[in-house]
């Protein structure tokens, strides 16, 4: 149902209309959650639906590792979603029709649940090469934002239609998709609980794409701004589940201080993003892929399991829309060897 007023389950409410005098209810709905959850029951109720296009015989797949190739596909999306939007959605304010038009789901600025924590697009685009000749479009959709699913999809598949610069410059090449798929993924794979001892473990998030690790301006691959990261788009994400997240923030704390990280299986990558208003003026950007190894106290990587398994839907560090930010947990392998390990303490 494209923009059915649903709970992202199948079941739909009857909402007021808006009026002058009444807030959107977009935002409205985002600010008020109806129940509240830890970390583990949002990993547990966690939904999305995720469509996906098959591009192929001939599809150029050396763009699957280009990190700027799902930004390219998102600002097309977002001219698509333009020609059936409202005129306030496009012009970057809240859209008042009922239901709101998708472009004001997945661009409108939607607010903030605290200050310092915004609530999140509820989306994210990814691209992969399954074999030579092929491509794998994903755009995964979170919570109740999944009630476009169906005009989001077919959104997606006009703009390949009408060309995408897959591999960046001006010219777009139009492709027909060859098939389209929309999915509810089951749960991702997660290693074992962790017991809540002083026994050393270890696990590893294998970045996919790169990640953006950021404390402030600056980059930081310690535990703490890893994991409050996590936490703050969590945070986000579940006023898109209708619920408000219970955050332990001394626990978290005590657990990341706990905590040692091994960085050197990560590989430093650098691109460009195009600039949206001067086409002349790219814009640096820098991240890293590979494994990212934790390991310390196993009560720790308890403590942090929750928000691990979380991050493999929601992806971890800046610009997760852009299909930053994805990785798979791996482990764990049992105790850590310190000499290849720093403390950053």
């Amino acid at each position: 149902m494209d923009g059915s007023s649903g709970t992202g389950n199948g079941t739909t409410t009857n909402r007021a209309p808006e009026t002058s005098a009444s807030p959107n209810p977009l935002r409205w709905r985002l600010g008020n959650p109806n129940r509240s959850v830890d970390s583990a029951n949002l990993a547990r109720e966690w939904f999305q639906s995720d469509i996906v296009l098959t591009l192929g015989p001939n599809a150029p797949d050396a763009v699957a590792g280009d990190p700027a190739v799902a930004d390219r596909i998102r600002g097309a999306l977002g001219r698509t979603l333009m020609e059936s939007a409202s005129g306030e959605a496009i012009s970057g304010r809240p859209c008042p029709w009922s239901p709101p038009c998708a472009l004001d789901i997945l661009w409108g600025e939607t607010g903030q649940v605290r200050r310092g924590v915004p609530i999140p697009k509820p989306f994210l685009i990814r691209v992969d090469a399954p074999r030579p000749g092929w491509l794998e479009i994903r755009l995964s959709l979170f919570g109740f934002a999944t009630d476009w699913a169906e005009g989001i999809g077919d959104a997606l598949v006009r703009t390949f239609r009408n060309g995408v610069s897959l591999e960046g410059g001006p010219h777009r090449r139009p492709f027909d998709p060859c098939h389209r798929l929309v999915e509810t993924p089951n749960p991702a794979p997660c290693p074992p609980p962790f017991a809540r001892s002083d026994d050393v473990a270890d696990v590893s998030l294998w970045f996919i794409t790169p990640v953006i690790p950021r404390r402030g301006n600056r980059t930081a691959l310690d535990p703490l701004a890893l994991l409050t990261g996590l936490s703050r788009r969590a945070e986000g994400m579940a006023r898109w589940h209708d619920a408000a997240l219970e955050v332990q923030g001394q626990a978290l704390g005590e657990a990341a201080r706990a905590l040692r990280v091994d960085p050197f299986g990560l590989r430093p990558i650098a691109w460009t993003r195009p600039h949206t208003r001067n086409r002349s003026h790219d814009i640096p950007r820098s991240g890293f892929t590979g494994p990212y190894r934790l390991f310390g106290p196993s009560w720790a990587l308890a403590e942090i399991q929750p928000l691990l398994t979380l991050g493999q839907a929601q992806g971890a560090g800046g610009h997760v829309a852009l299909g930053l930010g994805q990785y798979r947990l791996i482990g764990p392998k049992g105790p850590s060897n310190s000499e290849t390990s720093v403390d950053f303490r």
